[in-house]
């Protein structure tokens, strides 16, 4: 029997610290420059004035770095323009990017708001995404664990502390305009990145950042410079500024610089919300490390510049938002502990585990190569060495026609939630599979009858795989993407609570 092996994964803590450095002088920067409070600075400058500058450097900064780290090999479809390499982004990523334009833009603009605090204004973005998940898993009728719910009253607390205070800021229609596309963005980026990418296998993050943020950092300086250039209204006359006079002044340096810490704050918390964990793990994360950046640049801002200090109610509402950031994180790391403590694994030293649908070229091959991927994330073991061991995946149908591959369909589904497929030959359900299996899980109950009418003896282990419903197998690669997800979630829940009740 293999010994699973032990390791120490610090990567997601190492971004959440390259996050939080990089995020401190940012904000700081790009305060003090809206403020006007440099050295040598004549007035404030406005933030949509400011908003080409750092653009342009955080559009230059980014694929320079994947350039240099070589990231272009993890894109298969790629073009060249004057010699240099760009990726052509699949549907998903290309909304995703141009929601993540809408981020970077409004994340910058939100701290050059008069009368908003560094730490109010990450109050909003923060206390609204934390807001926003659970909501969106209630429409999505995804179920909303206990701690997601305490979660968000703790968050509509913290926001209520921070709006209750008089005269500790001043938000303007545009200001609460800039947090709402913030949170539009986000509704769409979290969703489409949740949907392909977020896998165990590094290359499938990889391509999904590199689409994402090439399309992001195109569409953000289009967009911009097409506003500019059409100059109608306040707005636009301060967009032209900046792409004209602004570039020729000498605050052009530091802005620069802001996008460029951008482009790297940027790299850092993208790959956080990439891992393979649970959100309810990453975007708390992430959350936590830019209040805390914001925190650590307010006060930086009072101790270098002068500025006033961050009100007791913004840091209140802070610690609120640190607390809800705790509810939803706390279940994942809890579990996460259980698995470095090994906990489950006595449980599943003798598991075979078997998959039924009707042909096994699709939906029951695809439950196997989910629960082969979620075991060996589980156990912390290789794929081989998991074949060494004594736990036993298979698959077969009711009525399966014996040597059929999987079927094309399934393939791509399984590749785009990140799970490797298995060379697969279907084969039909017999006596002796039934008798070598510990659990046995159907797509349907009908399924599930049917295989009980056949083979009585096997009624005590035969279960609907989710117990809320049966998993339809539907015409066209996203109804299979989805019920890849589904299946995903479902196998991933059996195998951590190892509660199999008949459903």
């Amino acid at each position: 029997m293999v010994t699973p092996k032990r390791s120490i994964d610090l990567g997601i803590w190492g971004l959440a610290l390259g996050y939080f450095v990089f995020y401190v002088p940012y904000s700081a920067l790009t305060k003090a420059l809206s403020k006007g409070l440099l050295p040598g600075m004549e007035g404030p400058v406005p933030g949509f004035e400011l908003l080409p500058a750092t653009a342009i450097a955080t559009t230059l900064t980014l694929p320079l770095f994947i350039t240099v780290a070589g990231w272009w090999k993890y894109v298969p479809n790629r073009g060249h323009f004057l010699g240099l390499p760009f990726p052509i982004p699949r549907w998903q990523t290309l909304i995703s990017g141009m929601a993540t334009a809408v981020i970077i833009a409004t994340t910058t603009l939100n701290y050059t708001f008069v009368g908003i605090s560094i730490v109010f204004a990450l109050l909003m973005m923060r206390g609204g995404v934390l807001i926003l998940s659970p909501v969106i898993d209630f429409f999505f009728k995804r179920k909303v664990n206990w701690y997601s719910w305490m979660a968000l009253v703790l968050s509509l607390i913290a926001v209520s502390v921070a709006f209750a205070e008089q005269g500790g800021y001043f938000l303007t229609l545009m200001a609460a305009l800039n947090v709402g596309a913030y949170l539009v963005g986000y509704m769409f980026r979290l969703q489409f990145m949740t949907r392909i990418a977020k896998s165990k296998r590094h290359a499938v993050n990889m391509q999904f950042f590199v689409e994402e943020t090439f399309v992001a950092a195109v569409t953000l300086l289009t967009a911009l410079a097409l506003l500019a250039f059409i100059g109608q209204g306040t707005i636009m006359m301060e967009l032209r500024a900046g792409f004209t006079t602004f570039l020729t002044s000498k605050l052009v340096v530091p802005a620069f610089l802001i996008g460029c810490l951008y482009a790297c704050l940027y790299m850092f918390g993208s790959r956080i919300y990439l891992d393979h964990r649970e959100n309810t793990f990453c975007i708390p994360l992430n959350r936590c490390a830019s209040l805390l950046s914001g925190v650590v640049a307010s006060y930086a801002l009072v101790f270098l510049l002068g500025q006033s200090m961050p009100s007791s109610q913004q840091l209140l509402a802070a610690g609120i938002l640190v607390a809800a950031i705790f509810f939803l994180g706390f279940p994942a790391w809890q579990e996460r502990g259980q698995r470095g403590s090994n906990a489950i694994l006595p449980h599943l030293a003798r598991r075979a585990f078997l998959f039924i649908c009707n042909d096994n070229v699709c939906r029951s091959p695809m439950a196997q190569a989910i629960c082969r991927d979620e075991l060996v994330s589980l156990l912390n073991l290789s794929p081989d060495a998991l074949a060494a061991t004594n736990r036993q995946v298979r698959s077969a149908g009711l009525t399966a026609i014996p040597g059929a591959p999987m079927s094309a369909g399934a393939l791509q589904a399984l590749r785009l939630r990140g799970v490797t497929p298995h060379e697969h030959a279907s084969q039909k359900v017999s006596a002796t599979l039934i008798e070598q299996a510990d659990v046995i899980y159907c797509m349907t109950a009908q399924q599930c009858q049917a295989l009980v009418e056949r083979f009585p003896e096997a009624a005590p282990k035969v279960h609907r795989l989710d117990p809320n419903g049966d998993l339809i197998k539907g015409p066209g690669g996203d109804i299979l993407e989805k019920l890849a997800e589904q299946m995903q979630q479902v196998i991933r829940q059996r195998l951590q609570a190892l509660e199999w009740a008949v459903a």
